[in-house]
């Protein structure tokens, strides 16, 4: 198992232990395990794997830290061992996602986190951080965060760098519309990983219709990383419309020290438009098409998706879509059902399919198939059993099977008896 990194948890002890008393209004703690069996292709072969994984998060507020208002702890992270198939890199594994205090302070003007943590908005494009972020309100609807720290490399994931540092700008005009402007630097053992300026907004002229949309520029590569707009417009209250025009450079979205970013797309271009419409109170269909350019070679993507509660407790879905891309493409259908049977048993079946245009080891289709329970047992108590089954063009039979328990305990300060 990869040691938890320790700067992460001595920059939420070192602020947790200014909290100026021990007591706290209320904390809760989640667990959630998985077992499952499922098949694996490893060095060409097949193998069975039977991983068990646990989620765990802990969450405490109302502490009371000097010179800051109510603050909150969160806690969270995962643990895995394999039971068969292990991994070459061991059996165990495990990593810690979340790790931080936030506290609010000059009359809730200022909001200040502390440790691990994943940092979003503009140019930052959700970073996971061991830092800090400090974020202050200021009058006229004027809003300034600032953040800096140490990118986390997490497990399965790429480098990030060795240091970064950003912040935001936004000015709100009202309580539906902002603009923003943001910048991000990431350096990776001295080099200049990544290097952004980016500006977002949002303005509603109505209550019907809304537009957004954001533009990253890299200036380090003096391109544009990802840019997007787009109009909303609900026309009628059961009909809803959304269009969209969007470049990104796929290769840019990886730091640059990422041998990854030599294989990736370096442009994609796309218009679309996605309609909603209820049909009925209980009949919902979404429709969306899509047409794309991949480094000047064009494609296209349309789908459909209708769900409909033909009973009370009873939910049906069905959905279709096409893509095609440089010449290549699929069809995929796929149909879902769930019935609740009792307050505490749900029930739950889903069948998908895919038709491809060439053929993957020979074989052009693949159809899998899962049912599922979900049964609440005791009031913080919730245990889900599904088995599955189906072919792939990577194996001619496959079948797995997960179960999954999760527990949440929860208690107040005025309540310090544990179950």
């Amino acid at each position: 198992m990869r040691p938890v990194p320790g700067r992460a948890v001595l920059a939420v002890a070192a602020l947790a232990g200014a909290v100026a008393r021990p007591a706290v209004a209320g904390v809760e703690v989640s667990l959630i395990s998985y077992l499952s069996a499922r098949p694996e292709i490893r060095d060409g072969r097949a193998i069975t794997a039977a991983p068990l994984l646990e989620l765990v998060s802990v969450d405490a507020w109302g502490l009371n830290a000097p010179g800051l208002g109510s603050a909150r702890l969160h806690v969270s992270g995962w643990g895995s061992l394999g039971l068969l198939g292990t991994s070459p890199r061991g059996p165990a594994a495990g990593d810690l996602d979340l790790a931080y205090v936030e506290g609010r302070g000059f009359e809730d003007r200022l909001r200040l986190v502390l440790g691990r943590q994943l940092v979003g908005g503009g140019a930052a494009r959700f970073l996971q951080l061991d830092g800090a972020l400090a974020e202050y309100s200021l009058a006229r609807r004027l809003r300034v965060t600032a953040w800096g720290g140490v990118p986390v490399a997490a497990r399965f994931n790429v480098r990030q760098g060795d240091a970064a540092g950003g912040g935001r700008v936004a000015w709100a005009p009202s309580w539906d519309s902002e603009v923003g402007a943001s910048y991000a630097l990431v350096l990776d053992r001295g080099l200049v990983s990544r290097h952004d300026a980016g500006v977002d907004g949002r303005w509603s002229p109505s209550r019907s219709l809304w537009i957004s949309g954001h533009a990253l520029y890299s200036l380090a590569e003096l391109r544009v990383v990802e840019a997007e707009l787009g109009p909303h417009w609900k026309i009628f209250p059961a009909l809803e419309l959304a269009l969209s025009a969007r470049r990104v450079s796929p290769d840019l979205l990886l730091p640059r020290s990422s041998i990854l970013s030599v294989f990736a797309e370096p442009s994609r271009d796309e218009l679309g438009a996605v309609a909603t419409w209820e049909v009925r109170p209980e009949v919902a269909v979404t429709a969306d098409v899509r047409a794309a350019w991949l480094s000047g070679v064009p494609g296209s993507d349309a789908g459909a998706l209708v769900a409909a509660r033909v009973a009370p407790g009873t939910l049906l879905t069905g959905e279709l879509r096409w893509l095609n891309a440089f010449d290549q493409g699929y069809w995929r259908a796929r149909v879902g059902a769930s019935r609740r049977l009792t307050t505490n048993l749900v029930l739950a079946g889903d069948a998908d399919a895919f038709w491809r245009s060439t053929a993957v080891n020979g074989v052009n289709h693949s159809a899998v198939a899962s049912a599922a329970a979900s049964w609440t047992f005791a009031p913080d108590w919730l245990a889900v059993a599904e088995l599955g089954a189906g072919t792939t063009p990577e194996l001619a039979a496959e079948a797995r099977a997960m179960v999954k328990v999760a527990w949440r305990f929860r208690v107040a300060a005025s309540d310090r008896s544990a179950p």
